[in-house]
C-alpha cells in the first residue's frame, strides 16, 4: 500500500478553474463549434417566437375591436319596421312604413342617411351621434335620440304608451347611450 507522504502542511493541488473534474490529470476540454442543427433550431425557434407573437398581437386587436366597436353604428332605420307575416319584432308605429329619406333628410338634416315613416312616426339615421344629437334638439320635444338615429313622432294623437314602447325598442337594440 502507498502511503501518502505529503507533508501535512502542504497545499492541495488546484483543479483547473474550467475544468469540472478535480483532478489537474483531466484538462478541461474545449465545448465543440456549434454545428448545423444548432443554427436550425435557433432559427426554428425563432420564427416560433415571432410567429406566436404576432398571433398575439392580432388577437389583443382583434378582442379589442369587439369590446370598443359599437354594433349599433350599423342599425337602420328599416330594421325596426315590422316584417309581413312576422308575429314579434319592430316598432308597431312604423308598420307600413315607406322611405322618406328624401324628405325628412333634406338640406336641416344634411348628415342624415336614410328614414322611414308613417303618419305616426319618422325614424332617422345620422353619420354621427353628434349629428342625431343636434336633430333631436333641433327637433324639439316630439323627437327621441337613441345613438345614431332619431324618432320623430308626429302629431299629438300618438299615445303616451306608444312612444314608450317605440323608445324602448330603439334603446333595447343591443347597448345604447340615452340622453
Amino acid at each position: 500500500m502507498l502511503e501518502d507522504v505529503s507533508p501535512p502542511d502542504a497545499v492541495p493541488a488546484r483543479p483547473h478553474p474550467a475544468s469540472p473534474h478535480p483532478d489537474p490529470a483531466h484538462p478541461a476540454q474545449p465545448h465543440p463549434a456549434p454545428g448545423p442543427w444548432s443554427v436550425q433550431i435557433g432559427r426554428a425557434a425563432a420564427a416560433t417566437w415571432i410567429a406566436g407573437a404576432t398571433a398575439l398581437v392580432v388577437l389583443v386587436s382583434f378582442g379589442a375591436w369587439l369590446v370598443l366597436r359599437d354594433s349599433r353604428v350599423d342599425l337602420r332605420p328599416d330594421d325596426f319596421v315590422p316584417r309581413a307575416g312576422a308575429t314579434s319584432g319592430g316598432i308597431a308605429l312604423l308598420e307600413g312604413a315607406v322611405d322618406v329619406t328624401d324628405e325628412a333628410c333634406g338640406a336641416a338634416a344634411s348628415s342624415c342617411t336614410s328614414a322611414v315613416g308613417t303618419d305616426d312616426l319618422v325614424l332617422m339615421r345620422f353619420e354621427t351621434k353628434d349629428a342625431a344629437a343636434r336633430a333631436a334638439r333641433s327637433l324639439g320635444p316630439e323627437a327621441y335620440r337613441s345613438d345614431w338615429l332619431v324618432a320623430r313622432f308626429v302629431g299629438d294623437d300618438v299615445p303616451a304608451e306608444q312612444r314608450l314602447w317605440a323608445t324602448e325598442a330603439l334603446d333595447g337594440a343591443w347597448q345604447s347611450e340615452v340622453d
